[in-house]
């Protein structure tokens, strides 16, 4: 059969590379079609047979590429551990009708990021710290919020590929705040079953209303976007001239700029309540009237109670922050709380 992603003289090059001796593909056909995905059967001339799997697009669970690239390369990685037959021959892309070939991870191997370096800088959080005791908002703070909401409402701008599902990925990107292995069941493991704030029952009745939350958001595929996925103070820097730049994107892809937004907004929040200084309070407010004067989105009050509903498991962690004053976290997890079954962020 032709198909440009199934190629049989592609398959014939890749195989004989990968095995070291002449393989001729000279036929392939559909073999089994599961929920997930789907497969082949490869023969070549001399009747030998190759098995090929595909994880289908625009399925849950595979909402984007990278998410089926894992699930192939951890399918790889589980067969060769078990050194039986069949082996693992490799994972393969087809890229512009042509096969490309992936190594295969192992244990031993080391894997990097690389990134460019935009130099040296201060962070925000830093900079946020050393003005806990300010009394009003000054020309430098309005000048760091233009350029922090400059940049993460640009992030948010970005849409998905018109060919992904948006549904989908809008429906991932909330179950991730739940799946995510960073995030909060994570986090919840952490918590000792008497914990002063968050005990078992309690931690059962949050992850009741987190759900419900996740829930009555779920038909806001519209809305999906770009995130940074962890977009607080110590991931964005000001260096020379005042110019921002932001590190470290990770754990959701793509979602509702709420996630972020809250995520950002944890900060003001804990800190508002460990000094009481209304300057914090009203630096929060000025960060989200810049945010939905450039962004246009009126309903981020509302969604940001989606990141507020994690960084709060954040700022009470007793992992992330051993030496807790009880009654500060009291205040603040109760603010959380209250977000979370309203469904929106309030000051009151």
């Amino acid at each position: 059969m032709k198909n440009s992603k199934l190629d049989l003289n592609e398959w014939s090059k890749r195989l004989t590379k990968q095995l070291g001796y002449n393989i001729n593909i000279v036929q392939i056909n559909d073999y089994l079609d599961g929920y997930q995905s789907k497969s082949y059967i490869l023969t070549d001339s001399s009747n030998k047979k190759f098995f090929a799997k595909q994880i289908k697009h625009n399925v849950r669970g595979f909402e984007y590429p990278a998410k089926e690239i894992s699930s192939l390369m951890t399918s790889g990685f589980m067969q060769d551990n078990t050194k039986l037959s069949p082996r693992n021959l490799g994972l393969f892309i087809s890229k512009n009708s042509e096969l490309v070939g992936l190594p295969t991870i192992t244990t031993q191997d080391e894997i990097y990021q690389l990134q460019e370096f935009a130099g040296e800088g201060k962070s925000y959080f830093d900079i946020f710290l050393s003005n806990l005791n300010k009394k009003s908002i000054d020309d430098p703070d309005t000048e760091h919020l233009d350029k922090i909401v400059n940049i993460i409402s640009n992030i948010h701008q970005v849409k998905p590929d018109p060919n992904l599902d948006y549904s989908l990925l809008y429906k991932d990107g909330l179950r991730s705040l739940l799946t995510n292995s960073e995030i909060t069941t994570s986090l919840l493991s952490d918590f000792d079953s008497d914990h002063p704030i968050l005990n078992m029952d309690s931690q059962k009745e949050y992850l009741g209303d987190f759900w419900e939350l996740i829930r009555h958001f779920d038909n806001n595929s519209n809305r999906v976007c770009a995130l940074h996925g962890d977009f607080w103070g110590g991931n964005l820097f000001f260096g020379e001239n005042n110019n921002p730049w932001i590190i470290d994107f990770s754990r959701i892809p793509w979602g509702d700029a709420g996630i972020d937004i809250g995520w950002w907004f944890g900060q003001y929040l804990w800190f508002y309540y460990e000094t009481k200084n209304p300057y914090i309070k009203k630096l929060g407010n000025l960060f989200l009237k810049k945010y939905i004067l450039k962004s246009k989105d009126k309903k981020i009050k509302e969604t940001m109670s989606l990141g507020l509903a994690v960084a709060g498991i954040i700022y009470i962690s007793p992992k992330i922050h051993p030496n807790l004053d009880l009654k500060v976290a009291n205040l603040f997890w109760n603010h959380i709380r209250k977000t979370i079954k309203n469904k929106k962020f309030d000051w009151e």
